[in-house]
This record gives structure tokens, C-alpha cells and sequence, in this order.
């Protein structure tokens, strides 16, 4: 599914988005949208890709899992809104922030990755309020030297990696 130049769909709900050889869902070049009530599992690469400055989705209360990558990008200066998605048992990040990429967050679970819950790196951003990070298989949140999220509220727990590290 591929939202760009400026798309904006109004309400998009109840889609399974499965078994893709790229991303599930790519929102990129001034893409917008809501996306509610998803299914988007065992894709190629990340089950969503938030890409570019205006890029701007809504995604809530979606199924985001068992992807070959992370379950959710947000790069290159992206911003987002994500809300009540379950993002689990995906190979890399549940979700990761790169290159500027600042979602906001907000009661979220990220939970029995293979890797980190959230993983902010190489000047990713974001706002990260009342999330549920547990049961991954490294640290529930890495933040690398030169990212700048915001965290609040956020419960991380069980978790054989610790709840959280800056590097």
C-alpha cells in the first residue's frame, strides 16, 4: 500500500496488508491519511515506513507483527501520529526513529520483538507518552548518541535487556 505526492485518504479501515516483499503500508513525499483497525504482518521489509518531511499518517489501533524488519519507520524527517497499535514479534525494532523522523506515540504496545521495543537513533526524534514497552528480546528502549526523543509515562517491563539504555 503506497500513500504519496500530498495522498490523503480520508479513512482507510480494516485492511490486512500481509505477506509483502517491501513494506506493508509507505507513506512518503507529503503522504498523509488515517489508517485504523489494520492488519499489517510478515512483510519484506517494515510493516509501516513513515518517510520525508510532510509525511504526516495517523495510524490507530492496527496490528503491526511478525515483519522481517521493524515493525514501524519513521525517517527522514517524518512526523506521524500513532495511537493504540499493537506492534509485536517483529525481527528488528518495533519501531525505530532515523534521520530526524518525530512521531508522536501515545498508549502504543510494543512488545516480544526479536530486538528493542523503540530504538531512536542517528538524530531520530519523537514524543513517546504512556507506551507499553515489555517482553522484547533486547533493552526495551535504546536511544543512541545523536537522538532526541521525549519520553513520558512510558511502562517498560520484562525485558532480559534491562528497560532502557543511552548510548
Amino acid at each position: 500500500c503506497l500513500v504519496e505526492d500530498g495522498g490523503n485518504p480520508q479513512f482507510v479501515s480494516g485492511n490486512r496488508v500481509v505477506d509483502g516483499h517491501a513494506e506493508g503500508l509507505l507513506v512518503t513525499a507529503a503522504g498523509l491519511g488515517v489508517f485504523e483497525g489494520g492488519d499489517f504482518s510478515n512483510n519484506a521489509c517494515a510493516g509501516v515506513c513513515i518517510r520525508g518531511v510532510s509525511s504526516h499518517p495517523t495510524l490507530r489501533r492496527n496490528a503491526i507483527h511478525s515483519g522481517q524488519t521493524c515493525g514501524v519507520s519513521a525517517l527522514d524527517g517524518c512526523g506521524g501520529y500513532l495511537e493504540e497499535n499493537e506492534v509485536f514479534a517483529n525481527a528488528g525494532a518495533g519501531l525505530e526513529t532515523v534521520e530526524g523522523g518525530h512521531p508522536e506515540c501515545v498508549r502504543n504496545r510494543f512488545h516480544e520483538g526479536k530486538t528493542v521495543g523503540i530504538h531512536c537513533r542517528s538524530k531520530g526524534k519523537g514524543q513517546f507518552n504512556d507506551n507499553e514497552v515489555f517482553g522484547n528480546k533486547a533493552v526495551g528502549i535504546l536511544i543512541d548518541t545523536g537522538a532526541c526523543p521525549n519520553m513520558k509515562k512510558n511502562r517498560v517491563y520484562d525485558g532480559p535487556g534491562g528497560g532502557m539504555a543511552v548510548c
